[in-house]
């Protein structure tokens, strides 16, 4: 489950009944996530709305969607 806050997210793994929040570029980020996305399309979308460094970019991405995976809130196909 998912609700909106605005500028960010707050996402509800039932599962577990355990929050997790995300702001800024993470709520972006997670709304391209709702339709299947390859890695580089995200870093492209990212890119293209945020003035980041393109590795720093990939970096941080591949950081949450590691998070992501591990709390099994996205699948990897």
């Amino acid at each position: 489950m998912t609700t909106d806050l605005g500028d960010g997210i707050a996402l509800l793994d039932l599962r577990i009944n355990e929050y997790f929040t995300l702001n800024g570029v993470g709520a972006f980020l997670w709304r391209q996530l709702q339709a299947p996305q390859s890695r580089a399309a995200l870093i492209d979308a990212v890119l293209a709305e945020y003035q980041a460094d393109p590795a720093n970019c990939a970096s941080d991405i591949d950081s949450m969607l590691g998070d992501l995976i591990a709390a099994k809130l996205v699948e990897v196909r």
